[in-house]
């Protein structure tokens, strides 16, 4: 999952699959945090 994510990043990919992928993490309560460090870095 997270080798997913971090290829995605790599390519460049548009923020349509970021948004999905953290909101999965979200509702699965892997990460509750991982949006917020979303809306700091951008």
């Amino acid at each position: 999952m997270f080798d997913a994510y971090a290829d995605v990043l790599t390519s460049g990919h548009t923020s349509d699959f970021i948004n999905n992928a953290t909101a999965g993490m979200q509702s699965s309560g892997l990460i509750p945090n991982f949006q917020l460090l979303l809306d700091n870095s951008i």
